[in-house]
């Protein structure tokens, strides 16, 4: 059963940067060439492709192939953008879940 949400604006913005600062720290734990697998499970913009765009923008990170089936019931992106769609994967509302969005990462020279 997917559980009702009654998150604000507020709390989706909060929750957001709380993960903005989870992919700086781990961001300078990885190694050049380390992979990070970046995993929500939310549906929200502001915590997923926003945060990617943080990631590509302020931190040394290249998405890279995640490796989706390509029959795997995926829904679209927000951000309609070829290079990201063997990079970034978002699940929906489906049977009993909230929906789940995944992004993979490699580690780059800064």
């Amino acid at each position: 059963k997917v559980i009702p949400s009654k998150m604000t604006v507020k709390d989706v913005e909060n929750y957001a940067d709380y993960q903005r600062a989870l992919l700086r720290r781990a961001a300078t734990l990885l190694k050049i060439d380390g992979v990070l697998i970046y995993s929500t499970c939310t549906i929200t913009k502001e915590e997923n492709e926003e945060n990617v765009l943080y990631a590509l923008e302020n931190l040394p990170l290249e998405l890279i192939d995640i490796g989706v089936d390509p029959d795997c019931p995926v829904e679209k992106l927000v951000i309609n953008d070829n290079e990201w769609k063997k990079k970034v994967v978002r699940f929906g509302i489906q049977g009993p879940t909230n929906g789940f969005f995944l992004a993979k990462f490699k580690r780059v020279a800064s």
